[in-house]
C-alpha cells in the first residue's frame, strides 16, 4: 500500500510521475500520468504504453535496461522513453528515475517524465554550443 505521504507528493508533481516496480508494473501514477495514457494505469505495464519498435521484446528489454539502472541509485538515473499517449501520439520524454527507499514492499522506482526538447533546455543548448564557438575562435 502507497503510503499517503508518497501519493501526495506524486500527484503535487504537474508533470507525469510514477511509482514502478522493477519490472515496470505501475503501483501508482499522478494525474498527469493518467491525462497522458489514460485513467486506468495502476497494475498496467509502463511497456505496454511505449512506442512500438520492431517487437514487443525490445520495449520490454530497453524499458528494463532503464529500471535495472535506476534500480541501482537512489540518484536520478537520466534517461529517454516514447511514449504511445491516447491525445497526441508518439511522445518523446526525458526521464528521472532512481530507487525508493525500502518500505517493505519490495523494489520500487519513482520515474518522472519530462517532454524531450522543452523550449528552456533547447535555449540553453543552444547558447553553451554559441559559447563554446566563441571559446574556440578566441583560443585559436
Amino acid at each position: 500500500m502507497m503510503c499517503s505521504t508518497e501519493s501526495g507528493l506524486l500527484d503535487f508533481l504537474s508533470e507525469p510521475a510514477f511509482i514502478l516496480r522493477a519490472d515496470g508494473q505501475i503501483v501508482q501514477a499522478n494525474r498527469s500520468a493518467r491525462r497522458l495514457l489514460g485513467a486506468d494505469l495502476d497494475g498496467a505495464n509502463l511497456a505496454d504504453h511505449l512506442a512500438a519498435p520492431a517487437n514487443a521484446m525490445s520495449r520490454a528489454g530497453s524499458l528494463g535496461g532503464f529500471l535495472s539502472r535506476c534500480s541501482g541509485s537512489t540518484s536520478p538515473v537520466i534517461g529517454s522513453l516514447l511514449l504511445n499517449t491516447q491525445r497526441d501520439g508518439e511522445v518523446k520524454m526525458r526521464a528521472y528515475g532512481a530507487r525508493l527507499p525500502d518500505n517493505g514492499e519490495g523494489l520500487r522506482i519513482a520515474l518522472r517524465c519530462l517532454p524531450a526538447g522543452t523550449a528552456e533546455f533547447s535555449v540553453l543548448a543552444r547558447k553553451v554550443r554559441e559559447l563554446n564557438k566563441e571559446i574556440l575562435l578566441r583560443t585559436r
